[in-house]
């Protein structure tokens, strides 16, 4: 419950049906999201990478689209 540290989080977005929020985000990804996912954790590893040699609002301007 604190903010007196950065955090890295990738998106996963949010259930289109009632399906519990807790649920959804636990699940495996769906054939066409996968290759989303691949991405996402992709630009997350360079933005970590980034951020060793810049400053973290720096890098978070860069990647947070």
């Amino acid at each position: 419950g604190t903010q007196e540290f950065n955090r890295v989080r990738i998106g996963v977005g949010r259930p289109t049906n009632n399906e519990p929020v807790v649920k959804y985000v636990l699940n495996r990804a769906a054939g066409d999201e996968k290759a989303l996912l691949e991405d996402a954790i992709k630009k997350t590893a360079q933005s970590i990478e980034a951020w060793i040699t810049k400053p973290f609002l720096e890098v978070m301007n860069v990647y947070n689209r």
